[in-house]
């Protein structure tokens, strides 16, 4: 967060905003310092960003939408608080969830094993969705983004969505897909493996199939960014949120050649921690899950551009609620390696799922 930022953020909290036109149909996302960037009304689809309005990237997993972009010409930076305090707490009495397809899920994960087993593989993310039926109202949305807002103040975590009358998400992400610089720099992570944040549990530094997994995706992104770029990885840590625990490493790259939004998304997304390893019998894999359209938004990329800023940020669009044609949906996945036991990643979708229904008290 730049200074000048923060202060234009400063500046707008006391300009009129329409609530229920942003409720209505609306954008935001956390850019961190207690800042985010919130844009409402009329938007406009486009191949490509429009200069002097706020851009937002939101394609689906697949990356199959040929207008990717969302385009609001009304937008605000406003501090979280400033945003909370217009988020009235009204009733909201939840939504009626079913159960997450255990046995689709089994099959995932065993056709994962079969292509591990053959050495197709290393390691890949099959997905669950447990849903419920009904709209989701105004109402709801402003009840998910205040208790989104509560959240991205205490842990390290980034507010995002997007949506309009017939659709949207939002969530609480705690990856970032990448984040550029001026100078056309990029810092991305490596963001996997799962423990409870529960106290007395045991470090995920001491497990060996979450560190393998980990190490995974560290080596999927460096392979990936390598042929372009000079990178530089962090040491490995423990990452806390509000109720799980990830394994963590920063990634910086500085590219040899000029490098553009899209051409960094084209490079990064799925990376290994969403998606599968290696990457094109992974891509193989992802087109031929039954699961992978379900998946709508959920693990795409989410980036925005600002005007007069130099923010450039993609978050992966994780750790979310999503709704369209009266169905809402909450996602979640886990890495199958080959020393993977089904019991233990059913239950570690599960505790991802509950994260966001309870997180956000849905």
């Amino acid at each position: 967060m730049t200074a000048s930022l923060q202060s234009k953020a400063t500046i707008v909290e006391n300009q009129p905003f329409d609530l229920q036109e942003f409720l209505s149909s609306g954008v935001i996302l956390g850019l961190g310092g207690g800042v985010c960037v919130v844009g409402s009304g009329e938007y406009t689809r486009s191949a490509a960003s429009i200069p002097g309005q706020l851009s937002v990237y939101s394609p689906d997993f697949l990356l199959t939408n040929e207008n990717p972009w969302y385009c609001f010409p009304r937008y605000l930076m406003l501090p979280i608080s400033h945003l909370l305090s217009l988020l009235s707490e009204p009733h909201f009495a939840g939504l009626e969830w079913l159960d997450a397809d255990r046995e689709d899920f089994r099959q995932s994960f065993e056709t994962i094993q079969q292509l591990i087993a053959s050495g197709e593989l290393h390691k890949a993310v099959p997905v669950a969705h447990r849903r419920a039926l009904g709209d989701f109202s105004d109402q709801a949305k402003g009840h998910a983004l205040a208790n989104s807002l509560k959240i991205s103040l205490d842990y390290q975590v980034s507010v995002f969505g997007l949506w309009d009358q017939n659709q949207g998400i939002i969530g609480i992400t705690p990856e970032s897909l990448f984040t550029m610089q001026a100078d056309g720099t990029i810092t991305t992570m490596a963001l996997a493996g799962t423990r409870s944040n529960e106290p007395g549990t045991p470090s995920l530094l001491a497990d060996s199939k979450e560190v393998r997994e980990h190490a995974i995706v560290i080596e999927g992104v460096v392979e990936r960014l390598s042929p372009f770029a000079e990178l530089t990885v962090s040491p490995v840590s423990e990452r806390k949120l509000n109720s799980l625990v990830h394994l963590h490493a920063e990634i910086k790259a500085r590219p040899n050649r000029p490098t553009a939004f899209e051409d960094w998304v084209r490079a990064l997304h799925p990376t290994p921690a969403i998606g599968a390893w290696p990457t094109e019998a992974g891509m193989r894999w992802i087109q031929s899950e039954p699961n992978s359209k379900k998946r709508i938004k959920h693990g795409a990329p989410f980036g925005a551009m600002i005007p007069g800023t130099d923010v450039v940020q993609c978050l992966v669009a994780i750790r979310c609620v999503q709704w369209q044609e009266n169905s809402v949906q909450i996602t979640a996945g886990c890495g199958i390696l080959a020393e993977s036991l089904f019991e233990k990643e059913w239950n570690e979708v599960n505790s991802k799922m509950d994260s966001v229904q309870f997180g956000l008290r849905l």
